[in-house]
């Protein structure tokens, strides 16, 4: 269902609602990461959560396309890559103090 499994492999439901669980938990905990941080980019997210990079990169998006957190600016590194900075967004801080009880 998420693509973690094999074709051939049946996941049971409870392993999907685990799974699903930990997605949540992630986006939360992205979200909570970066009311923490203010201003703040995938790198230091990921390093402020003790995870890789590639766990944070597509929780990114999701938050941003529910209103959560947008772009505050965007850096050029001496090597010419934009680096996207991100903070969150009022509805962000009632999302973490009314769903989350923060």
């Amino acid at each position: 269902m998420f693509g973690l499994f094999k074709k051939t492999e049946a996941a049971s439901h409870e392993e999907i609602k685990h799974l699903h669980q930990r997605r949540v938990v992630t986006r939360y905990k992205v979200l909570q990461a970066i009311n923490e941080l203010g201003e703040c980019n995938y790198r230091e997210i990921a390093d402020h959560l003790g995870i890789i990079d590639g766990s944070v990169t597509p929780r990114i998006p999701q938050l941003k396309e529910k209103g959560l957190i947008r772009i505050t600016s965007v850096k050029k590194t001496p090597g010419g890559v934009a680096k996207r900075y991100y903070n969150i967004t009022r509805k962000g801080r009632r999302e973490l103090n009314g769903r989350y009880g923060l």
